[in-house]
């Protein structure tokens, strides 16, 4: 096992972490987060798709 130093620091974190998520700022930020998911998403889709799109047209031609 760790010693009394290494327990402290450990249990220090933890409590910071904790306050962190308790905080309503971290709720907020967490939903604002997952609110921004769809649209995070459609431009991954229109980064991937047009590049295909140009693709087929140009073979197209």
């Amino acid at each position: 096992m760790g010693n009394i130093t290494e327990m402290n620091s450990i249990k220090e974190i933890v409590e910071r972490l904790a306050d962190i998520m308790i905080n309503p700022n971290s709720a907020i930020g967490f939903a604002e987060g997952a609110l921004s998911v769809p649209l995070d998403f459609g431009y991954l889709v229109g980064g991937c798709l047009i590049p295909i799109l140009a693709i087929t047209v140009k073979q197209n031609e």
